[in-house]
């Protein structure tokens, strides 16, 4: 098992080697390589390139399996035939090692470009990732000022608090600062392609608008989502009241009715403590409605208006 695994390895980072000729094989005729569009070269170029890191990867992961693995047996002490197969495969892997060290240059203009295609693409990923950030933050912030009190949350379920929105966009202003910086001096070293540069500061302006704007938004959303809670806790109280009332209404109608022979179950005392207590849950009621109507005209006039 161990012999089998090993050449098993070796072979396919023989593959790999071919492989990697094979890629490379148009760069070694000048002629044909004029004849291939230059898209298609930058293409073939950045292959090369990446046959090239597969190759020297998969050599260093098997050189030290078949080490490994050959330690392994005369540790157990295992048959001459194991020993000459080990070997065999130390002699591929010095030959395929000595495949992998052979230069294979690309034309100057060619590497040139394909460092401004790898710095391009680096920039890009890193505008992708603060375009992710503000839209997370436009999320959160939307949520909270959208939802409702016991499920104010976005996709993933992260709760759309106040603070949590908040947190969201000032990590996304800053991320975007930090990459601004990052495509300034990018376009000062002429590593990325002036067009890519501006293509990108755009994205970010844009970005940079969205945070700017989601401050107001935060501001209005926090509000609306403490205009809810008020308004759910003056209705909470006003249930109650009404409830009170009812309750008094009922121990307190046999004392109304007009037939005089209704049954009277309840007591003058009963019908006392009833109407007490549902004149009190009324005027609480009452006052905890003024209060809220009282913390609500703080709110803009936006979120002001229709709370009241």
């Amino acid at each position: 098992a161990l012999r089998s695994e090993s050449e098993m390895r070796v072979c396919n980072v023989e593959e790999l080697v071919q492989k990697v000729t094979d890629t490379y094989l148009p760069f070694t005729d000048a002629a044909k390589l004029a004849e291939i569009p230059h898209a298609e070269v930058l293409e073939l170029a950045g292959a090369v390139r990446d046959v090239e890191a597969a190759a020297q990867k998969a050599y260093r992961e098997t050189q030290e399996l078949v080490t490994k693995r050959q330690i392994e047996a005369k540790a157990a002490g295992s048959h001459q035939d194991e020993f000459a197969a080990f070997r065999s495969c130390q002699e591929k892997l010095r030959h395929i090692q000595a495949l992998l060290g052979t230069s294979r240059p690309l034309p100057a203009a060619v590497e040139q470009q394909l460092a401004q295609k790898r710095m391009a693409d680096e920039a890009r990923a890193k505008v992708n990732a603060v375009e992710e950030k503000v839209t997370k933050a436009c999320e959160l912030v939307s949520a909270m000022s959208e939802g409702n009190p016991q499920d104010d949350t976005v996709g993933n379920g992260t709760k759309a608090s106040p603070e949590v929105a908040e947190a969201a966009r000032t990590n996304a202003s800053t991320a975007l600062k930090g990459v601004a910086r990052y495509l300034e001096t990018q376009a000062r070293g002429g590593k990325v392609p002036p067009e890519e540069i501006a293509t990108l500061q755009q994205r970010i302006r844009e970005f940079e608008g969205k945070i700017a704007a989601l401050a107001a938004e935060l501001l209005t959303g926090s509000e609306k989502g403490l205009a809810r809670g008020y308004i759910a806790e003056v209705d909470q109280r006003v249930r109650d009241a009404e409830d009170m009332v009812k309750k008094a209404v009922a121990v307190a109608s046999p004392f109304l009715a007009e037939d005089e022979n209704a049954g009277m179950v309840s007591t003058h005392i009963q019908v006392r403590d009833a109407i007490y207590a549902g004149g009190k849950s009324l005027g609480c009621a009452k006052t905890f409605l003024a209060v809220k109507k009282i913390a609500a005209r703080r709110f803009t006039d936006a979120v002001a208006n229709p709370t009241l």
